[in-house]
């Protein structure tokens, strides 16, 4: 919520400022093919739709916890934008009471964690931003997903499922979808956006907001369904 304040406040500010603002300058930009994210956002995994009672909301509540991912993108085709390749590492976790068999809960702390690796292609249409100046850009990134999944005890070793006593750990695939929308920082500081691109060779960087669609249950299968139906991410990217 902060963060798409913040973008909605950073779009006015931008708007204002746009018109002094030229890409195309005297110096001589650096070449690009690369982008790096860093974002954050609400996240509570689907396992309780796999079921008929809320085993996740009795362990571990209804409250919505952090994600937090990094993402590395690899601009391979730039005509009327940018087409890339990109990987993401994400981390999870949530902590709450097990449950007696009785269902009530024990004083025995358990912990689910969730580490998403996701492979997407990426579009970005920054045309309008580098042609006209519009700070805007939008994107949207389609692919697959692996998530490793471990769940502890308080001891900090691996629990136990208690319907085959198997240990609770493994992988799940799945797929994601991500629609978002990137502001262009360097119109609100272009002389210093160019300095960062001539001393650093970072090109441009970007405030962003994303919708996010993910499912994670190996395709329809009978596996722990760690996707979220609907979710927003949000963060900073820069690409050099």
């Amino acid at each position: 919520m902060l963060l798409s304040a913040c973008l909605v406040l950073t779009l006015g500010a931008g708007a204002a400022q746009a018109r002094y603002y030229d890409l195309h300058s005297a110096y001589e930009p650096s070449p690009q093919w690369f982008a790096v994210e860093m974002k954050f956002g609400p996240y509570m995994p689907d396992v309780d739709s796999e079921t008929a009672g809320s085993p996740y909301r009795d362990i571990f509540g209804d409250k919505l916890r952090l994600m937090s991912q990094l993402t590395f993108d690899v601009q391979f085709l730039k005509k009327h934008g940018t087409l890339g390749v990109g990987g993401t590492v994400g981390l999870f976790s949530a902590q709450g009471k097990a449950l007696l068999e009785t269902g009530e809960p024990s004083s025995d702390t358990t912990s689910l964690n969730v580490v998403p690796l996701v492979l997407q292609l990426v579009y970005r249409w920054d045309y309008a931003a580098k042609r006209w100046n519009i700070p805007v850009v939008p994107y949207v990134r389609a692919g697959f997903v692996y998530a490793f999944y471990w769940i502890t005890q308080g001891s900090g070793k691996l629990a136990r499922f208690t319907s085959s006593g198997a240990k609770a750990h493994g992988g799940i695939w799945g797929y994601q979808i991500n629609i978002g929308l990137a502001f262009l920082l360097d119109v609100l500081e272009p002389n210093a956006a160019k300095r960062l691109d001539s001393e650093m060779g970072v090109n441009h960087t970007y405030l962003f907001c994303e919708f996010v669609h993910s499912r994670i249950d190996d395709f329809g299968g009978d596996r722990m369904r760690l996707g979220m139906k609907y979710s927003l991410l949000a963060g900073l990217t820069a690409e050099f």
